[in-house]
């Protein structure tokens, strides 16, 4: 008998995210980790999962380098967590929202959540 050969198309399903912490209080001199909870996050930490936090339209004094990376250093289907960079510090107390992509595929925020920067450097 003949072998029989399936191919599985891949799976394009999106993913969200529902919930980052902490909210309040990031430094602006990086390193805090933050933890974003959702669905369809990649398995295992690859170099296709990145977290980059812009700051939120339409606020006023914010400079043109306000987004920063937000480097992963796990990863589960429904959990990534990651270690922020440093902030240019003329945009403390701004509002920042982040964007995360997850091999190729940006994810929808739910829940509209935002992250503040602390209104002081440390």
């Amino acid at each position: 008998m003949g072998q029989i050969k399936v191919t599985a198309a891949a799976a394009n399903v999106d993913g969200t995210y529902t919930q980052i912490s902490p909210l309040t209080d990031i430094n602006a001199l990086g390193n805090d980790e933050i933890t974003i909870t959702g669905t369809n996050f990649a398995n295992a930490l690859t170099t296709a999962t990145t977290v980059t936090l812009g700051v939120k339209a339409g606020q006023s004094g914010t400079t043109a380098d306000a987004s920063v990376a937000c480097t992963p250093t796990s990863t589960t289907p429904t959990q990534i967590k990651c270690k922020t960079t440093v902030f240019n510090e003329k945009n403390v107390g701004k509002i920042y929202e982040p964007t995360i992509t997850v091999g190729g595929r940006t994810l929808t925020n739910t829940n509209s959540k935002t992250l503040t920067l602390k209104s002081s450097v440390d």
